[in-house]
């Protein structure tokens, strides 16, 4: 576990990274992408974070193909690109 969160800091160090937070919009997003993508169960933590880049027009770097549910989500995927 304490190499997970070292590998962790070392990303939070870099500085094209970025913590985002909800704002006013989140719940209208969050709330479209789960109707969108007929969200449930365990992917609701993935319609969180594709409401959060997509309210700060961020891309979203994954591996997780199930992400190319939410249309409007700008993905990279960091081993292929």
């Amino acid at each position: 576990m304490k190499e997970a969160v070292e590998i962790v800091e070392d990303l939070l160090a870099q500085p094209q990274v970025k913590i985002l937070l909800p704002t006013e919009k989140h719940w209208k997003i969050f709330s479209d992408l789960v109707i969108e993508g007929q969200t449930g169960g365990v992917m609701m933590m993935d319609a969180h974070l594709a409401a959060l880049a997509i309210e700060h027009g961020a891309t979203l770097a994954t591996t997780d193909r199930d992400f190319v549910r939410f249309s409007k989500l700008k993905m990279t995927n960091p081993l292929l690109d």
